[in-house]
């Protein structure tokens, strides 16, 4: 679809394939079984789907789906939890947009995002850096977690860094969403673990898989052309202000947002 008077245009599918598709996962449900190999061929094809989609958000979905492909099943009949994966998925199928292209992808913005907990501390807390694509560093937050949010984390994990690490980057969609909707943006992470979850559209705890639940919703929603890069600690930009210092960031021009803890631990499930 082509939108001149905007400089828009989008690739997708077309009403047949969804129509099509959507019917092969109500015949799942309807039939309550699936084989192994069955299982592989529709994973392939939502797999083929999703490319001409945007957003991540079906990620955790297919990956679920994708143990119904496994050789060792020794039923061919779903459970309740898996009939909920297919109905997910054609949810997905009635929700998806076309990728979109427009001029606002030549924009790439930049975010550093850091967190920081101790070893054996029960406290942490979380940095981020947003540069312009004109290369000026202009918005920044950072703060200690709330013991609220501490005790949720570490219900999850004794050493929660890698929910730590991520909560900033669903901060910075919250923050800034409106600055990079519909653009480039790149990500600096310096948590290897954190880069690769975001690359899969996961976590690696129960609270991390909410957290990137949450951000795959916001890429979907904004519209934006997300990378997770490696940076290392040295040159990350939020390491200062996730360490509560903010007077290079000040001295740069930088305005400070401040996180709503709330919405935080909202987004770190029940």
């Amino acid at each position: 679809m082509v939108e001149a008077p905007s400089l828009r245009f989008s690739v997708g599918h077309t009403d047949e394939r969804i129509t099509e598709l959507k019917q092969c996962l109500r015949d799942i449900i309807s039939n309550g079984q699936l084989s192994a190999k069955e299982a592989e061929r529709v994973r392939g094809r939502m797999i083929f789907f999703e490319c001409y989609v945007f957003g991540r958000i079906a990620n955790l979905d297919l990956k679920q789906f994708g143990n119904l492909c496994r050789l060792g099943r020794t039923s061919c009949i779903l459970d309740e939890c898996e009939i909920s994966v297919v109905q997910k998925l054609i949810a997905r199928l009635d929700s998806a947009k076309p990728v979109p292209l427009g001029i606002n992808n030549l924009s790439t913005w930049l975010i550093f995002t850091d967190g920081a907990c101790e070893d054996g501390s029960t406290t942490g807390s979380i940095g981020g850096v947003l540069i312009a694509p004109n290369h000026r560093v202009v918005h920044h937050f950072g703060r200690n977690a709330t013991p609220e949010v501490m005790r949720r984390l570490l219900l999850a994990s004794k050493h929660p860094i890698h929910e730590l690490e991520m909560i900033p980057v669903l901060v910075s969609f919250r923050l800034w969403g409106h600055l990079i909707r519909g653009c480039q943006v790149v990500h600096y992470i310096d948590n290897e673990s954190v880069r690769l979850a975001l690359l899969r559209g996961s976590g690696e705890t129960a609270v991390a898989k909410q957290v990137a639940a949450r951000i795959m919703d916001s890429e979907y929603h904004l519209g934006t052309k997300s990378w997770y890069a490696r940076v290392p600690s040295v040159s990350n930009l939020a390491d200062d202000p996730s360490r509560g210092n903010f007077d290079t960031l000040t001295k740069l021009g930088s305005t400070f947002f401040s996180v709503d803890w709330l919405d935080v631990l909202a987004s770190c499930g029940p």
